[in-house]
């Protein structure tokens, strides 16, 4: 009777920790998804006048991270996102590189409250389409 009692209470404690393995993979989930997903991120614009300074501002840093001087470079659309000490802009962008026709990439790009509105570029993707939704980009970059 004793060994029977040492399993049940084996297996409520099995079932307790999965419990607890999946509650906090669901609020894990639900602070990536809010994340991912924009927790308050904008609707898609279309280029403004500020959106289009802050993309160029971004120019250098983007060529740097490409390896190549760009030959065309016109933002798209843009989206954004207010976060803790700036502004993350997930931006659109047509680009051409000598080598390559022309193509889209999405970035996101910080643009801080302090120090003059400093712009970072904090990720980068390649081969996008005109057709793709503006979503997180995740690349860090190396700097």
């Amino acid at each position: 009777m004793h060994t029977q009692s040492c399993q049940s209470s084996t297996k409520s404690a099995s079932i307790g920790n999965l419990w607890t393995a999946a509650t906090l993979l669901l609020l894990i989930g639900v602070v990536v998804e809010a994340q991912v997903n924009g927790g308050n991120m904008s609707q898609t614009f279309p280029p403004d006048q500020n959106s289009q300074l802050i993309a160029n501002r971004a120019q250098g840093p983007v060529q740097q991270a490409l390896g190549s001087p760009l030959q065309r470079y016109q933002l798209a659309s843009y989206r954004y996102q207010s976060v803790n000490g700036g502004v993350n802009y997930f931006m659109k962008i047509l680009i051409q590189t000598p080598a390559h026709q022309l193509q889209y990439i999405h970035t996101r790009i910080f643009q801080s409250n302090l120090n003059g509105g400093q712009i970072t570029l904090n990720g980068l993707e390649l081969g996008r389409s005109a057709g793709d939704p503006i979503s997180y980009v995740f690349m860090k970059l190396c700097q």
